[in-house]
This record gives C-alpha cells, structure tokens and sequence, in this order.
C-alpha cells in the first residue's frame, strides 16, 4: 500500500507499507506451517510485513558504492530510468542490489542466521499505457510488471546456514482498490494485519525490513 504526494520541492514522497504472503503449491491457501523438504522439518512461516518503507523519488539520486572494506564513494547522478516504448507500450526494467550487516547474528540465531551480510539482487519490471503515463489528471497509471529476487534462505526455514539460497519470481499488478484482491488474500489480512488494508498518511522512520521485523517478533530456536 503507497500513498504518493508531490512535495513543494518537486520531489514525489512516498509513504508505503506491505505484507507478502506464502501459499500452498496445489490452492490458493495462505499458509502459516511449512514442510522444509531440505531437513523434513515442521517450521513457522514468516510472512513478510514491512512497516514503515519511506522513501523520496528526485530527478537526481544519491548512491553510495563501494565497500567499508575497500572504500566507499557516493556519487550523485540523474535519476533516469530506462524506459522502452512501442507504440503505446512503456515499460521500464531495473536492478536493486543491497547489502547490509545481519540483524540476527549468529552467536544468538545459529539456525536462522545467513552470515554476516545480507545481500539481495532484485529485478524490477514495470508495463504501463505511455498514454497514462503522460495524463496529469490520472491519480495513478494501472501497471503490471515483475519482482525477482536472489536472496540467502529466509531464516525462519531454519536451514542452519546450509549452502545455498532462493530465487523467487513474482507477478506484479495494480490495483483500483482493496476489493480486487482475491477474498482469501482481503480476509486473512483483515484478520491478522488490518492495518496493510490502507496507506499510511504520515512519514514515520526509521524504515523496516523483513529480517528487523523477525528479529524484533521471534525468539531464536538455537540448536538443533
């Protein structure tokens, strides 16, 4: 959920919050227990929620890059997306690459723990009408689009920081409104996380990530 407003500065600010949710391979069924066929295991499933992820969009971007280790620089430079179009067709792809120090270290997390940096590769794709695109009076143009990601295992699979990782692809749709989520997706959050149903009205900080979340809700389940 986003709530994007043009500040007097000319930046877009962004107030946004989200929840993911794991499904059964065979239904569409959230589920909240989880087989891992890697250690025959029974385990939790975190379904990811993130609250707050503000963030500002400018004509010009601010990157850090680089390690500690080997010396970091920030370098500012246009922020320009490399939009394709065709006919009335635009769409846009891009990469996010993090990396950051691990919030569940493993002297207090040894079997959810992935080391000592996180690190992710996400691959944004985004379609939209470029006659949308370019219509001021639209509070939005409809998209669809993209997300995949290469990650470390999650650590609620308790993989005791095995080799390996994920790759997950997901599809990407806008929508008019919360009534055209599908019913089971509308009436598990109204449940569990009513507050995901709309978009924040206020910037609040600092950001969250899933990892910060788990660390902050659940306790470790130390040794096997």
């Amino acid at each position: 959920m986003s709530r994007v407003t043009k500040t007097p500065d000319g930046r877009c600010q962004n107030l946004h919050r989200e929840v993911a949710y794991y499904l059964d391979l065979k239904e569409d069924r959230i589920i909240d227990e989880w087989k891992n066929p890697f250690t025959g295991e029974t385990v939790e499933v975190f379904h990811t929620q993130n609250d707050p992820v503000t963030s500002y969009d400018a004509t010009k971007f601010r990157r850090r890059f680089g390690t500690p280790e080997a010396g970091a620089r920030e370098v500012e430079f246009p922020f320009i997306l490399p939009w394709e179009v065709f006919g009335d067709r635009a769409a846009v792809s891009f990469p996010v690459n993090t990396r950051w120090p691990t919030p569940l270290p493993p002297s207090k997390w040894p079997r959810e723990h992935f080391g000592e940096w996180y690190r992710t590769s996400e691959y944004f794709q985004i379609h939209a009408s470029l006659a949308d695109l370019n219509d001021p009076a639209l509070p939005k143009a409809k998209t669809t689009g993209c997300w995949q990601k290469v990650a470390p295992w999650h650590p609620w699979m308790l993989m005791d920081n095995r080799p390996g990782g994920i790759f997950s692809v997901s599809n990407v749709w806008s929508l008019d409104g919360i009534h055209e989520l599908p019913a089971y997706v509308r009436e598990y959050t109204e449940k569990k996380w009513p507050k995901y149903l709309t978009a924040p009205t206020e910037w609040t900080e600092p950001n969250m990530t899933t990892w910060e979340t788990y660390a902050r809700e659940r306790e470790p389940k130390g040794r096997r």
